[in-house]
């Protein structure tokens, strides 16, 4: 049976921040031009205006430089969603919304002044801390400067807020729904994103569900015990418009919804029970509670080779009836004929005709993929469970792999 993930796959680079998915579209930007004279005086103006178009007095902006010769998604990731304290300038508009940044001209080259440097100006929503807040509200295209070209007029940076009533909560799903914007590209792309998890999707439309099961159960990392869950009750969610390149808008909303099923019945606990590679080697422990990637083993993390990030096995501890099982913040670096395989057993000492398939993920034809799957457990009885990736053409390995959540009933 063919797996129909609740989300997406999202092609990206990067996949742990929502701006570095904006370059799916389009690839890293470059540039070659002259460097600009120390002694220029270079300007950015733009205005920054209200959802209803009136301008936006007070509001922060900020501009942040490439220290790179082309401005890329990995830039992007540690410098505009992961923004820090100490941008490299900020301004607050005027009365009538505007802005203005003058810089000297040695501030508009890259470091090896080889290269023009790239820049980001975005500004920050009013109703979070400008110099905390790491949540975007809206984005220009980038821009860099030339000699011939010592002034930018960005297009206005619109807000935009999703109504009072976007986003319903159900006995067994979350709802968001929103109306387009002004920045709607021609194929009405969106990105939905819920704060605290990896869970996003790019969506063609103007609503997205999620089951609440797939929302963070507890508010801090439970490290030896379930009991120490404290149930996180409040929850955030984005929605971004996608534009070509850098250019996006950002609304979210916060709702009250709690994990019916909690943390599932895989937790940190002892060596004992922790994930191993197919080979026996324990590698990690899952579901801390958090679903905000922590616990993620990466195919970098040494001693853990391609082959062990393979194939991996957990042992539940006791057997249970499974009801789902959650696999969040994965990605794969695959051929287009690679799928990842689900498998239980109800022996305490598996061999291998003693596993079962239970569902299957088919890959597509890209190279590195983001992916969040939810597995039905169809009812199955299960004491072990194995996830592993297969292939047909080009040898294929997981480059991460993040939590892992079974929900079942002890038998």
């Amino acid at each position: 049976m063919k797996l129909k993930p609740v989300l997406a796959t999202i092609t990206a680079v990067a996949v742990t921040a929502v701006a570095a998915l904006l370059f799916v579209a389009r690839g890293p930007l470059t540039g070659c031009q002259p460097p600009v004279s120390d002694e220029a005086v270079v300007t950015i103006e733009g205005r920054v205006l209200n959802q209803d178009g009136t301008p936006a007095s007070g509001i922060y902006v900020r501009l942040v430089k490439s220290d790179l010769d082309v401005l890329d998604a990995d830039w992007v990731v540690g410098h505009i969603v992961n923004t820090d304290t100490k941008p490299f300038r900020d301004v607050k508009t005027a009365e009538d919304g505007s802005f203005l940044f003058e810089l000297q001209g040695a501030d508009a080259n890259a470091k090896n002044q080889a290269w023009a440097a790239y820049f980001v100006a975005y500004a920050v929503h009013p109703e979070h801390d400008a110099e905390n807040d790491k949540r975007l509200a809206v984005a220009t295209d980038s821009f860099s400067f030339s000699n011939q070209n010592l002034n930018k007029v960005i297009p206005d940076m619109r807000f935009w807020d999703l109504a009072p009533d976007a986003v319903t909560v159900d006995a067994d799903k979350v709802t968001v729904t929103w109306e387009n914007t002004d920045l709607e590209p021609e194929d009405g792309r969106y990105l939905v994103h819920f704060e605290g998890t990896q869970w996003l999707e790019e969506v063609k439309g103007n609503t997205f569900s999620l089951p609440l099961i797939a929302l963070e159960p507890c508010e801090a990392p439970v490290v030896d015990s379930p009991e120490t869950c404290t149930v996180k009750t409040k929850h955030m969610v984005e929605v971004v418009s996608l534009a070509d390149g850098l250019r996006y808008r950002t609304a979210w909303h916060t709702f009250d919804a709690t994990n019916p099923k909690g943390m599932g019945i895989w937790y940190r606990a002892d060596d004992n029970t922790s994930g191993r590679t197919c080979s026996g080697k324990v590698v990690f422990d899952l579901n801390d509670g958090k679903f905000s990637g922590a616990n993620a083993v990466y195919q970098k993390d040494a001693p853990t080779t391609a082959e062990e990030m393979r194939c991996f096995q957990f042992d539940l501890g006791k057997p249970y009836v499974l009801d789902d099982i959650f696999l969040q913040n994965g990605s794969l670096w695959f051929h287009k004929d690679a799928r990842i395989e689900f498998f239980v057993s109800d022996k305490d000492a598996p061999q291998d005709a003693d596993w079962a398939q239970i569902d299957q993920w088919e890959g597509k034809d890209n190279r590195f993929a983001h992916f969040n799957l939810r597995i039905p457990g169809n009812g199955e009885t299960a004491r072990w469970l194995k996830v592993e990736l297969t292939d047909i053409g080009a040898k294929a390995s997981l480059a991460c792999l993040g939590e892992l959540v079974v929900y079942g009933t002890a038998k």
